[in-house]
């Protein structure tokens, strides 16, 4: 929770480290860096938690689709704001690893995050 003590300024040019060293080109007009640690998450999923890429393959539906807005939002749109400030302390602290490491952990904790995001889209292989 570093970020909330800094002042304004410092708390400014944190964010700009941040998006020019910690996840380079997630912010460019291609968004490469987003697009290739995206790459890296779907080979992840695939290995460790096969039942998920087994059933979005099933009916279609790409991981990237569903897991983008994760890494390019950092997380800070898929949990509680009181929860926003620890994983940029993470990332601060471990850098672009720390945004594998979370997602995975999400994965691994919830179990069904992007089965239900397959769901609420309307998505299902009627199973």
């Amino acid at each position: 929770m570093c970020i909330q003590r800094l002042p304004t300024a410092d708390a400014f040019w944190l964010l700009v480290t941040l998006c020019e060293r910690l996840v380079p080109e997630y912010y460019s007009r291609t968004m490469v860096g987003a697009v290739i640690d995206q790459k890296v998450f779907e080979q992840i999923v695939s290995e460790y938690l096969p039942e998920i890429s087994q059933h979005l393959n099933k009916i279609g539906v790409d991981l990237h689709l569903l897991s983008v807005p994760w890494f390019v939002c950092l997380f800070l749109n898929a949990v509680p704001l009181a929860s926003a400030p620890r994983i940029l302390d993470g990332v601060f602290f471990e850098g672009p690893r720390f945004v594998h490491i979370q997602h995975f952990t999400m994965e691994c904790v919830t179990g069904t995050a992007l089965t239900q995001r397959v769901r609420a889209a309307g998505c299902s292989d009627g199973a």
